[in-house]
This record gives structure tokens, C-alpha cells and sequence, in this order.
């Protein structure tokens, strides 16, 4: 009794698939369906926005304020960092008379007591704010 028992419920939920399978109804968008819902085709879907670049192309950093734009330059040399911390690695040096472009500021490790605000530049670098100096234009 018991095997015949596993036998049908074997054979129903077989079926049941089957069923489901060659069900007529499609969940994908049909053109001509102006009620059609569902999922579209994955060819057809768009991907997530990307986040909106600055003018030179780089993101703001997760945290970051975007600001407009603006140029700086250094009087002394100021190291560009991987991120808004001494800790972070040294990308490459700002020289006096070097000029870069901030597009957001960003919190991280306060240098100089009460700013722990850096710049993060158009290259995806960060400088720390008191170590530059905004170019009048």
C-alpha cells in the first residue's frame, strides 16, 4: 500500500511539472499586451545607472559631498592618497605650482585639529584640505 501510494504522488507531482511546463501563458512581456507584467526577456532589460562621473570622469568616493568643481594648488608638496587618511597608500605627489581639480569633500583622519576634511580629486586620489589652497579664478 505504501509503494502504491509513493508511486501516484511520484507520478502527480510528474505530471503537475509537466503541466507547468507547457502552460501557454508566458511571464515575459508580450508587445502586443498592453495588461502584459512580468519580467522582460534579459536581452531587453537595461542595466542599473551607473554613478554620475564628474567632469573628468572619476565618481565621488562612497561618503564623498560632491561640490562643483573647483581648482587648488599647493604651496608646499601634499601627497595624494588611495583615501581620506594618512593611512592611505601615496598616489603620487601634488608640487608647488601644481594645480588639480576637487570634485567632492569627504570626512576622514583629522590632521590638524577640527578639520578631518579632505578633498577628493578628479583622478579618484584625496588630498587633505589644509595642504592646498583654492586658485581664485
Amino acid at each position: 500500500m505504501a509503494r502504491a501510494l509513493a508511486f501516484l504522488l511520484l507520478v502527480f507531482g510528474a505530471l503537475t511539472i509537466v503541466a507547468a511546463c507547457s502552460d501557454d501563458s508566458d511571464f515575459l512581456l508580450e508587445e502586443d499586451s498592453p495588461e502584459a507584467t512580468g519580467t522582460p526577456p534579459f536581452f531587453e532589460r537595461s542595466p542599473l545607472p551607473s554613478p554620475a562621473p564628474s567632469p573628468e570622469g572619476s565618481p565621488p568616493a562612497a561618503g564623498a559631498t560632491p561640490v562643483t568643481p573647483f581648482k587648488i594648488e599647493v604651496e608646499e608638496a601634499a601627497n595624494r592618497r588611495s583615501e581620506p587618511s594618512l593611512e592611505g597608500t601615496v598616489q603620487g605627489t601634488l608640487n608647488p605650482g601644481d594645480t588639480a581639480t576637487v570634485i567632492a569633500n569627504i570626512p576622514g583622519e583629522a590632521v590638524t585639529p577640527d578639520n578631518d576634511i579632505w578633498f577628493q580629486l578628479d583622478d579618484g586620489t584625496f588630498v587633505y584640505s589644509d595642504a592646498v589652497k583654492k586658485v581664485e579664478q
